[in-house]
């Protein structure tokens, strides 16, 4: 009698590998069969892969390998119907393509006689009842996660600012992120702000470390999971809704809505060629004009409201100016609105025993970095020095053939990419600025300090925009009676002296024929005085 040659296929799933459905058992019950049966074990193959499709990388290899004529194989043996396809149709639809190449699919405990056309029933049988049993799975899962949200619990992936923690098989949770949470904290109080736009607001927290995507950064700030809601899909009957929340809220409702408010799509408005505005509900700004650099930090001093900006045409020339549109009763050139606001950034003067506590603080740092840097040093060279030694170690082992070639080189490939890495770091380290350019940057950073509204003259209008977003805690409010409302952030007030009220006495503005930066007035014409 001809000796059959079989393949042996163990499969198992998570769920099943704990409950003691091992793929050991599964292969000593096929080589018993097959002891019994005089058949030759020509391979076996294990994976821990779902059924639900043909999508399984031992199985594609088996299809890739033996479905075709002269494969060298007879048998393909299975423990169970189920092992093999828990959907009727990939099953039935695998066991004709391994028929037409002359190879037979049956499974050991639930045989069937392929030769008997009755036979068709009871593998159909077998085939949905595993099918039944994987859908009636998936039932109960949906079940559950819907009465889990109900009751205000996260089924899933926690959102960004909370981590998911598992303190059991029926007591699943999110808890606060401590680190990503400040992130998505500040981030819908400086959007709640309107002084910037949402884009701005990611790009300055990215670079800060939030790990995040500019779509999910939106997506974030539309959620309301984070004032402790809890949304409920539409399921069977029930239609979608929100619930409270059992974890900890990030936003308080009043700064959620603020930022809803910046986000939410505005009435469309006739635009003329002058002026163009920010559109902040898509984070998207057009490039701002030089002249209107202060536009998105200023409310208007009578009733609030954002002040907008554009250009008026005059006998001669285009004069730029700052105007409400909701009460129409605030309207102030805009040249020279910045020239005050300039003026006011001039008068901040560090104080000295800041420059000295900042002196003082550099020496010792800058001591003990150096320091620090020559040891991180001769730890990466020693590093390095020891995964050299291990490249040689392993290039003598393949010479005596102690290890194979695969071996060799998954050994060499993952001691180069850490080689690698190390000399990224060493890299890295030796790009630090040295001494006497950190000194001379502080220097530099200090003059700019004592003169910062000049130095912010000499600036693209963007790199305006960031400074004034960095200084201002809240919208300015400048009018025509010498009244001026300007809150800055904490840190200013700590480091600089009297950095109150600012009016200049007798200063002239800008004329009416010159630009932002001469500031004299039109031969013959009245001098505006503050």
């Amino acid at each position: 009698m001809t000796r059959k040659r079989a393949v042996l296929y163990c499969r198992v799933s998570s769920d099943e590998q704990a409950k003691g459905c091992s793929l050991d058992h599964q292969e000593k019950e096929l080589r018993g069969w097959c002891m019994k049966n005089n058949a030759d074990v020509v391979e076996v193959l294990r994976e821990d892969y779902s059924a639900k499709t043909l999508e399984r990388p031992e199985l594609r290899k088996a299809m890739k390998k033996y479905m075709h004529k002269n494969s060298g194989i007879d048998l393909y043996i299975v423990l169970r119907w189920n092992r093999l396809s828990r959907n009727a149709e990939d099953g039935n639809r695998l066991i004709k393509d391994f028929r037409k190449c002359g190879v037979e699919i049956n499974a050991k405990e639930e045989w069937i006689d392929h030769t008997v056309s009755e036979s068709k029933i009871m593998l159909g049988l077998y085939l949905s009842m595993a099918e039944v049993d994987n859908d009636k799975r998936s039932k109960a899962t949906s079940d559950g996660i819907h009465a889990t949200l109900l009751k205000g619990r996260w089924a899933s992936k926690a959102p960004k600012g909370y981590v998911n923690v598992n303190r059991g098989d029926y007591d699943k949770s999110v808890e606060v992120d401590p680190v990503q949470s400040q992130f998505v904290i500040k981030a819908f109080n400086e959007v709640a702000k309107g002084i910037k736009t949402p884009t701005m607001v990611w790009r300055e927290l990215k670079s800060q470390g939030f790990r995040c995507g500019e779509t999910t950064f939106f997506e974030i700030l539309r959620n309301r999971f984070y004032v402790g809601d809890v949304f409920v899909p539409a399921y069977n009957d029930d239609p979608d809704q929100y619930v409270k929340g059992v974890h900890v809220p990030l936003i308080d409702r009043k700064t959620f809505e603020q930022v809803q408010d910046v986000l939410a799509p505005t009435k469309k408005r006739k635009r003329n060629r002058f002026a163009k505005e920010v559109d902040a509900e898509r984070g998207i700004s057009k490039m701002p004009k030089p002249e209107f650099y202060l536009h998105g930090f200023m409310a208007c001093p009578e009733c609030g409201a954002k002040v907008y900006a554009s250009f008026s045409k005059g006998r001669h020339n285009r004069y730029p100016y700052y105007h409400c549109n909701k009460c129409g009763k605030y309207r102030m050139r805009a040249d020279v609105v910045n020239y005050e606001f300039e003026a006011m950034l001039n008068a901040l003067k560090p104080k000295e025993n800041i420059k000295k506590l900042f002196s003082e603080i550099f020496c010792d740092v800058s001591g003990e970095s150096k320091q620090d840097i020559t040891a991180k040093k001769e730890n990466i060279q020693n590093e390095m020095a020891a995964i050299q030694n291990k490249l040689n170690k392993v290039q003598d082992m393949l010479l005596e053939d102690k290890i194979s070639t695969e071996d060799f080189s998954a050994i060499s490939d993952r001691l180069k990419k850490e080689m690698k890495q190390h000399h990224e770091r060493l890299d890295d380290i030796q790009s630090l600025p040295s001494e006497s350019e950190i000194v001379s940057k502080m220097e530099k950073s200090s003059a700019i300090l004592e003169h910062l509204g000049d130095f912010l003259r000499q600036l693209s209008v963007n790199e305006r925009i960031d400074i004034c977003g960095s200084i201002l805690s809240e919208k300015m409010q400048f009018s025509k009676e010498r009244t001026r409302t300007i809150r800055y952030k904490d840190i200013i007030y700590v480091m600089c002296e009297n950095p109150m009220l600012y009016v200049p006495k007798n200063k002239i503005v800008p004329s009416e024929n010159s630009d932002s930066t001469t500031w004299c007035p039109k031969p013959g014409s009245n001098r505006h005085v503050f």
